[in-house]
């Protein structure tokens, strides 16, 4: 699901910024707010999992691996790391749209970060069986 959030919302967005128009725009506005809803509400989920495992774990006499950290934290810490993401990747546009001269620019880098990112989930997320 991660995978395909990311893969849609770069595809999208490169042919928003390949094919400029008013109607391809609003085709796909409703798609990248799926899809944005997905990009940021999978790693919550992935969260709620991991400390799902881990109080199973714990239950069947396990040993616990971690002991001091709980979902609050782990929440409040991902929260954090996407707000700082958020303004680090305004910086960034607004200095290359200052750069290229062009907002076209912001659908094409958006693009190409997306599918790098896509590469990146496919190859080094580990899924269980």
């Amino acid at each position: 699901m991660y995978f395909v959030g990311y893969f849609l919302f770069g595809l999208g967005t490169g042919l928003i910024g390949l094919f400029p128009n008013v109607l391809s725009t609003l085709a796909l506005s409703a798609a990248f707010g799926v899809m944005s809803s997905t990009l940021y509400t999978v790693p919550f989920n992935l969260i709620a999992e991991y400390h799902r495992k881990e109080e199973i774990e714990k239950a069947n006499g396990g040993k616990a691996l971690n002991e001091g950290r709980g979902k609050g934290i782990d929440c409040a810490a991902l929260t954090a790391m996407v707000q700082l993401a958020q303004i680090l990747v305004g910086a960034g546009v607004g200095a290359l749209v200052n750069l290229a001269g062009t907002v076209t620019v912001v659908m094409v880098a958006s693009s190409a970060i997306s599918l790098f990112g896509c590469c990146f989930v496919g190859f080094f997320v580990q899924y269980d069986p």
